[in-house]
């Protein structure tokens, strides 16, 4: 029920939010993750499976590791963002 000026001032101060960075908790509490699929089985353009059509993976469920520090978030994004496209253009193809 919420109007679309409500929208946009909800949007607005989500944008605008901030959080301020303290420290961290050092090495001794630092994580870690491998393992996952194989990236190679999945198309590196697209993210499709190379087996099976319209199947996509992204993320930590694909094997990709990097350092802790926002790397596996920004992967996250990316592959995600990559495999939204790759959809849509399947879509509109």
């Amino acid at each position: 029920e919420l109007t679309h000026k409500d929208i946009q001032s909800i949007a607005k101060t989500i944008k605008k939010f901030e959080l301020k960075v303290n420290g961290v908790n050092g090495f001794q509490n630092a994580q870690v993750t491998a393992g996952g699929i194989n990236v190679n089985e999945f198309n590196p353009k697209t993210l499709e499976s190379k087996h099976n059509k319209n199947l996509y993976a992204i993320g930590e469920i694909l094997d990709v590791t990097g350092d802790c520090g926002g790397y596996n978030l920004q992967w996250a994004f990316s592959s995600g963002s990559l495999c939204a496209r790759s959809i849509s253009e399947d879509i509109n193809d």
